[in-house]
């Protein structure tokens, strides 16, 4: 939908006007973070403080998805109730995320972009890499001790909802 009204014509600047003048800034965040593109993030407005706010929103929402797939992969609870959850998960279960994309198409190709964005820390990154290849050498074995420990090292002893809604300093 969003392609279509790029294409139109239709100039950011009109959009996010429309967009301001019609919707609550708690809704306009939320639809702005999802059409929330490059030469979006580069316009004028992307000095202003409700862009920094999309931003935030967008990386946000970035973090939570991949976390999210982490926690499908590394916690049993998760991995056995995901599919029936009130919790909405990118995939219902974990072989979704291990057959489709973990982390073998997120790491390779968005890593450094990930890191500089600041949507997953270095570490976090490293903790990725590192289940990657723990789900290949033990093929599937995601009940290990070393996957738990990557579990461990990952959230740090902290709540895992404040680790995932948090971007990383």
């Amino acid at each position: 939908m969003f392609n279509r009204i790029y294409t139109s014509g239709i100039s950011e600047k009109e959009i996010i006007k429309k967009l301001e003048e019609n919707l609550e800034k708690e809704h306009l965040i939320s639809v702005l973070s999802r059409m929330y593109i490059n030469y979006l993030a580069d316009s004028v407005e992307a000095k202003s403080y409700l862009m920094k706010e999309v931003q935030e929103a967008y990386y946000i929402s970035q973090r939570s998805g991949i976390v999210a797939q982490f926690l499908l992969l590394v916690h049993p609870h998760v991995r056995k109730y995901a599919g029936i959850s009130q919790i909405t998960f990118l995939y219902d279960s974990y072989r979704g995320v291990y057959e489709d994309c973990w982390p073998r198409g997120l790491l390779p190709n968005m890593k450094d972009t990930l890191i500089k964005s600041k949507v997953l820390s270095s570490k976090e990154v490293s903790i990725l890499e590192q289940l990657d290849r723990l789900i290949n050498m033990q093929e599937e074995e995601l009940d290990s001790m070393a996957v738990r420990k990557l579990y461990e090292d990952f959230f740090e002893g902290k709540d895992p909802l404040e680790v995932i809604f948090t971007l990383p300093m």
